[in-house]
């Protein structure tokens, strides 16, 4: 899955507006996606959740698949846990 996939397949959940921001950076109470890495580093994918301008609980991956993954399955625990309310 790429981030265009996921953004296409998040669209179809029923997660609140702004829990989810695929653009990185520190968006406030938001799951994020974001690529780092240095120009002569292999580029690596961090998932995270951000809050007060503050990074928690991140998560490193390899590839844009398995970060997209990982953030899409987040998604889907929100879209349980809205729907329960």
């Amino acid at each position: 899955m790429k981030l265009k996939d996921l953004n296409v397949a998040l669209k179809e959940l029923d997660i609140p507006c702004g829990a989810i921001d695929l653009r990185g950076g520190l968006p406030d109470n938001a799951y994020c996606i974001d690529q780092i890495g240095k120009i002569w580093e292999p580029k690596k994918w961090e998932v995270y959740y951000s809050e007060k301008g503050g990074k928690y609980d991140s998560v490193f991956f390899d590839s844009e698949d398995e970060a997209c993954e990982y953030l899409y399955r987040l998604a889907k625990g929100l879209e349980d846990s809205n729907r329960n309310r």
